[in-house]
């Protein structure tokens, strides 16, 4: 299990509206993985994500969405 800290940056003037991890570039428990911001404002956003991973190597991404990109 490890724990992961992710910030994302606005983009213009639309902002992050959730955030994702995905293993290996699948999602994470599904809709487990995702967190959504309450209320969504323009700036950074931080959030901590609790993953539990089987032994070996793996690639782990924290994805940001808003409501034009990803």
């Amino acid at each position: 299990t490890i724990e992961i800290k992710a910030t994302a940056k606005s983009s213009g003037r639309n902002p992050v509206r959730a955030m994702r991890v995905l293993v290996d570039g699948r999602p994470y428990q599904g809709a487990k993985g995702i967190k959504t911001v309450a209320n969504p404002k323009l700036g950074d956003v931080e959030m901590t994500f609790t993953v539990a991973v089987p032994p070996g190597k793996h690639t782990i991404t924290v994805q940001a969405d808003s409501s034009v990109s990803k």
